[in-house]
């Protein structure tokens, strides 16, 4: 599984094949999916994925 991470001031970084961004920006997470990428907080990921 690639992970990405969006950070300050809606950059990206994406990594090839990224399957997920992780953030906690309210904008990003109400899009769901960018890209056919999930969109999830660090603690949605955790219960999911761990």
């Amino acid at each position: 599984m690639y992970l990405a991470t969006a950070i300050a001031q809606r950059h990206f970084v994406i990594a090839s094949n990224a399957d997920v961004i992780i953030t906690g920006d309210q904008d990003l997470l109400t899009l769901v999916t960018y890209q056919e990428i999930s969109i999830m907080t660090p603690k949605s990921f955790l219960n999911q994925f761990h």
